[in-house]
């Protein structure tokens, strides 16, 4: 009877199979490479500042690298992005183009990464610049009320002009589409018939005015297209900090949610749109409550006393 032998790499292999991944001993054994290879050398960094100086220097290269990296990464995404598009117009139910101009408008900030930093960073104007809001002065230092307030005063003339333009850009295009659906009458009972038509040339109507319609409906809850001031809210803010910090926060605070009910204010108009049309889950009650919590948060001043006086509170007298 022939002598019984053991292939050494049939033994390996199979003992191999039964070791597990242990993460402690791997990041011990890591650790331990780290400080064989990279223990400093006794004459170049004597102490810790040295050695933290030294890191920040071998470190200071991965910006380029990063940069690269972002360029990169931003085609990529670009490319993704027009296949996407393409892939929308043979197949529009299964390819939203959501999500095509979602990945080319990050692949563009991407290969744009220095400019778009530098943006963030003089947007909230760290260390520079002053900026006001509502006659409140803020001096732009580093507190975190300077930098919400150089925040909100820098978004808010250009983000209500866009809004501007977007709610009459959508109004023309939704009575175009009315009009059309209008000429098609009779042939498809569902998406041409006479309430969407009609929600169509009203709603744009509503959008290529939205500034007069918006006066409208706070004349409509409040009794008078006026908006309130900040003078009431900011004295009771600045009676709690006479250095006034915490009143300039509360001021830029209640800015940006004026700046967020217009933006609800127009897309419940678009909620209205689509539950009529039937697209969606979207139903009129959703539409309006948009509408009105749009109105109520951009008449925010107003409706702040108007709650103090209903509670008795007395936080703002």
């Amino acid at each position: 009877m022939a002598p019984f032998r053991m292939n050494p790499h049939a033994l390996f292999f199979r003992s191999s199979r039964n070791v597990r991944y242990c993460p402690v001993c791997t990041s011990f054994f890591l650790a331990i490479l780290a400080l064989v290879f990279g223990w400093p050398h006794p004459v170049s960094a004597q102490t810790l500042g040295d050695m933290l100086e030294s890191t920040a220097g071998n470190l200071s290269p991965l910006a380029t690298l990063f940069d690269a990296l972002a360029y990169i990464a931003g085609g990529v995404l670009i490319g993704q992005g027009l296949l996407q598009l393409k892939n929308h117009f043979e197949n529009p139910g299964n390819n939203p183009v959501a999500q095509s101009m979602a990945k080319m408008a990050g692949g563009s900030a991407l290969m744009a990464l220095p400019f778009v930093a530098s943006t963030l960073v003089a947007t909230l104007h760290l260390g520079a610049g002053d900026s006001t809001i509502d006659g409140v002065s803020s001096t732009g230092g580093p507190g975190l009320d300077g930098m919400v307030a150089n925040f909100v005063s820098n978004i808010e003339g250009p983000l209500i002009d866009l809004l501007s333009i977007t709610a009459i850009l959508m109004g023309i295009f939704l009575i175009i589409r009315g009009l059309i659906k209008g000429a098609k009458y009779g042939t498809d009972p569902r998406s041409s018939s006479v309430p969407n038509i009609a929600t169509h040339l009203v709603i744009g109507s509503i959008l290529i005015v939205a500034g007069q319609s918006l006066s409208t409906m706070v004349a409509t809850l409040f009794g008078d297209s006026t908006l309130g001031d900040s003078s009431t809210v900011l004295a009771w803010a600045q009676s709690l900090d006479t250095s006034g910090t915490f009143g300039t926060a509360v001021t830029a605070a209640l800015t940006f949610f004026q700046l967020i009910g217009m933006i609800a204010f127009v897309r419940g108009w678009y909620i209205v749109k689509n539950a009529v049309e039937g697209t969606g889950q979207a139903t009129v009650a959703q539409g309006f409550t948009h509408i009105i919590g749009g109105v109520l948060a951009i008449n925010i001043y107003s409706f702040l006393e108007i709650m103090d006086q209903t509670f008795g509170t007395n936080f703002l007298t």
